[in-house]
């Protein structure tokens, strides 16, 4: 840093795809700090280093960090252009790698540093990867297509829905997608270059001849794909994406997901660009019938292995030598007996008592409790399935008398459930609309929680997909359109004692009640604690809401558990009177 005259140096959470789960060899901020949360941020300057994270990892980082080298801030709105303005002296310059960081990362820490006159320095090399010697390599897995029967829709339709989105935007350049999950969906294929992600990297460019450039390893992309592709597809070398660059001269970068670099370069070769919003998240995020009703498969596979897994833990007579980590790995093992299971789809949070009273905490080995009686455990897990992917949550009390407040509690969220999981709403709707549904019990008592209260997932893709969320912070947000999936996961956390939350997946459908509005059919299907249910709260419509759902897991999954898992979960599901 001294070297380049640089007063600081900033590293993100990100690789050049902008990925939520990083592969290893993009891990810096663990590197470099030993900190191995899934967010956080890294600013570096000649004398101090501070590591931000936000509450989910702030127990973790202290653990994880040498606090002698390493001061650790809260990772909040603003929090890293105020701290560089209030740190650094007038005219700083601050060093940052041009393919970590976004187009509008930039221009925004740009604009807010102007205010001190802080010089934001874009690097050729990360110095980061000049020092980490023993850096991971990719592992250059082949990538696989799929075919019409996973799909639903060929590669080709989808392009020409891209581009007929493009030309009613105006657009009449070749467009850059750098998001991976997108250029996968687009063109029918998976890999396995990102953890939890099934994704093989590349940029796809979209011309206006609806010829498609694929930039990649080639060696990841078997001949048979370059050959059943060939018609509009072209793959090409990670080495041969400047020189296409300077051949189109004209390009729609989606400035949100379109690294800084890329940006520099159309500067650099005098190539014309016009910056802008997405054109696939919202394309991408409406499955079409076979997507759905193959996550309606995924999702009974799935339920099965958390059913199980309840099982296993509600019929416990002893809790000896079953931590939070030992029980995460027992639930994936629920769902490895499926051959069509692939990995999970997220790092499983797996939380006892006071642990769950953290939303998003991670087991650690520092960390790791062992499961006891008369104790609230949640986890939060998914899984990634050759027919989809999965997320829920369930919270459960492992003994017979959990006290009144607590299951006060869990109705309340319960209640909140039910009231989103039954919505019908006008065509034109948002999540930010229907947010309020899920809250209104515990905003009664004067209770809420920190985080939304859904997200959109993908098919077998990312387990967290826009455009569409349900969340009070969703403004500006596209409404939610049939075909939609999105999580349903109110929750409440009693700080030092205890957390709830209680998740499906939910797919966006015509109601039936007018055929002008929408409404939710819920996917995920897995009992709810019944001993934690406080009935006398539940209304009329809630119980037979509740009695209808446990009826249908029981249906579901009936023929395929042994007599004492039949005979448990007959038990746990019968009708709430």
């Amino acid at each position: 840093m001294r070297n380049a005259h640089l007063d600081a140096f900033l590293v993100p959470m990100a690789d050049r795809f902008q990925n939520e789960y990083l592969p290893e060899d993009q891990r810096r901020i663990a590197w470099l700090t030993g900190f191995s949360g899934s967010a956080g941020y890294v600013i570096i300057t000649v004398d101090q280093a501070v590591l931000f994270v936000d509450s989910r990892y702030t127990e973790q980082s202290h653990q994880q960090v040498d606090l002698k080298e390493i001061h650790i801030n809260p990772l909040r709105s603003g929090a890293i252009t105020s701290w560089l303005c209030s740190e650094l002296d007038m005219n700083a310059r601050i060093g940052f790698d041009p393919w970590l960081h976004s187009i509008n990362e930039i221009k925004h820490l740009k604009k807010v540093g102007a205010k001190k006159n802080l010089n934001f320095m874009s690097l050729a090399q990360n110095p980061i990867d000049q020092m980490w010697i023993d850096q991971p390599k990719p592992n250059g897995k082949p990538a696989y297509m799929l075919d019409l029967s996973e799909s639903g829709v060929p590669t080709f339709e989808k392009i020409g829905q891209l581009i007929s989105v493009l030309i009613k935007r105006g657009v009449d350049c070749p467009a850059l997608t750098c998001d991976v999950t997108a250029s996968n969906w687009l063109l029918n294929m998976r890999g396995y270059d990102s953890p939890y992600t099934p994704v093989f990297f590349n940029y796809t460019l979209i011309t206006e001849t609806e010829a498609v450039e694929v930039f990649t390893n080639l060696e990841q992309v078997p001949e048979r794909i370059r050959c059943t592709l060939k018609e509009k597809v072209i793959f090409c070398d990670w080495s041969e994406f400047e020189a296409s660059l300077k051949k189109h001269k004209k390009l729609y970068l989606p400035s949100e997901h379109v690294p800084e670099a890329i940006r520099e370069k159309c500067e650099k070769n005098d190539v014309f660009y016009t910056l802008g919003d997405d054109f696939y998240s919202a394309r991408k995020a409406q499955k079409n019938k076979v997507e759905i009703e193959r996550m309606r498969e995924c999702h009974m596979i799935d339920g099965l292995a958390v059913t199980r897994f309840l099982y296993f833990l509600q019929t416990l007579t002893s809790f000896d030598d079953i931590t939070e980590l030992s029980a995460a790995k027992t639930l994936e093992d629920f769902r490895k007996k499926s051959r069509q299971y692939l990995s999970p789809s997220f790092s499983t949070i797996s939380a006892l008592g006071e642990h769950a009273a953290l939303p998003h905490y991670m087991p650690s080995e520092k960390t790791n409790a062992s499961l006891r009686k008369d104790i609230v455990y949640l986890f939060d897990s998914g899984g990634q399935y050759t027919k989809g992917t999965t997320d829920i949550t369930r919270t459960i009390f492992l003994g017979d008398n959990p006290s009144p407040l607590l299951k006060k509690h869990y109705t309340l969220v319960l209640k909140g459930h039910i009231a989103l999981a039954r919505a019908h709403f006008p065509e034109g709707t948002s999540g930010v609309q229907l947010d309020v549904l899920a809250r209104q019990f515990l905003w009664k008592e004067g209770l809420d929680y920190g985080h939304g209260t859904g997200h959109g997932v993908g098919y077998r893709l990312n387990v967290h997909e826009g455009p569409q969320s349900i969340s009070p912070r969703a403004q500006n947000q596209p409404p939610l359109v049939e075909g939609v999936v999105l999580s349903n996961e109110p929750g409440y956390y009693q700080k030092g004692a205890y957390g709830i939350r209680l998740e499906n997946l939910m797919v966006v459908e015509k109601s039936l009640v007018n055929q002008e509005f929408l409404c939710f059919d819920t996917l995920s299907l897995a009992p709810f604690d019944r001993i934690l249910i406080d009935e006398a709260i539940l209304t009329q419509d809630e119980k037979e809401w509740v009695n209808a759902y446990h009826q249908q897991v029981f249906k579901t999954h009936r023929d395929f558990l042994s007599g004492a898992e039949k005979g448990w979960l007959q038990h746990i599901t019968a009708p709430i009177l």
